[in-house]
Order: C-alpha cells, then sequence, then structure tokens
C-alpha cells in the first residue's frame, strides 16, 4: 500500500460515511461500513463529529489500522495505537512514523514468516517485534 492519504487535504474536511467509503474505494483501502462501525465499538476509531461527519484524522487512522491489519489482529492494534489516538483520531505527523516502522517490521515480517507456524503465534511475534521496534525509534 503506498501513500493513500497524500493528497488528503484535497478533499473534504468533512465526509458523511457514504463520502468517507467512496473514498477508501477510490484510494484501493479495504474498509466497509460495519467494519467501521465495529473500529468505533471498539474504540479504535473516534466517533464521528456531530454524529455525521468523519474528518481526515478519521480516514488517516482508518488508513493505519488497514497497514496494521496485514499484521496484526484487532486487539494487537488497539495496543499499539492506544497511546496515539486522541479525541479524534490519529494525526499525520504520528501516522507517518507508525507507517514507517510498519513498513520495517512487514518486511522483516515477511522474511520469517515461512519459519512461523500460523497457530496464533505470528500475531504475537509480529506484535513483539512491533514494540521492540517502536520503543528504539517512535518518539511521540
Amino acid at each position: 500500500m503506498s501513500n493513500p492519504i497524500s493528497d488528503l487535504n484535497q478533499f473534504s474536511p468533512r465526509m458523511t460515511i457514504t463520502q468517507l467509503l467512496k473514498f477508501c474505494e477510490r484510494k484501493e483501502i479495504a474498509v466497509t461500513k460495519p467494519m467501521i462501525q465495529n473500529y468505533i465499538r471498539s474504540g479504535l476509531l473516534p466517533h464521528p463529529a456531530d454524529k455525521r461527519f468523519y474528518t481526515h484524522k478519521h480516514i488517516v487512522t482508518i488508513v493505519l489500522i488497514a497497514k496494521l491489519k496485514l499484521v496484526f489482529d484487532i486487539p494487537a492494534i488497539h495496543q499499539i495505537l492506544q497511546n496515539f489516538i486522541d479525541g479524534d483520531g490519529v494525526d499525520y505527523a504520528v501516522y507517518q512514523q507508525i507507517m514507517e516502522q510498519c513498513d520495517v517490521l512487514l518486511a522483516k515480517f515477511d522474511a520469517i514468516k515461512h519459519d512461523v507456524v500460523h497457530d496464533g503465534k505470528l500475531g504475537t511475534l509480529s506484535h513483539m517485534m512491533f514494540l521492540s521496534e517502536s520503543k528504539k525509534g517512535l518518539h511521540i
């Protein structure tokens, strides 16, 4: 996934769920309305502004979740993001740092995944690797 939000400022800063899903579809971000609702219920994504509008921070957070889902399950993503989500989502600077860490992790993950049996340990291993990398280079 390249940076699908590099041109985010060209889009409305307040989108309805329909507009948000169209944006995600154009950017090839795999997300559905039920997924967004689950992210909100689980605390990964803040509630929309005025109960209806999604902001750029919502989009940044959704893209970040989509990238992290390549390796982690939702509880692990929640643990990773819990310190970075403020009242209205993840800001762009944090997004960039986490995406860089995630790219490093995915490269390492690809190198070792054929050696690890997929029995639940894979998510734990990748989570530990991410947290280890985060401690080294993610200073927020």
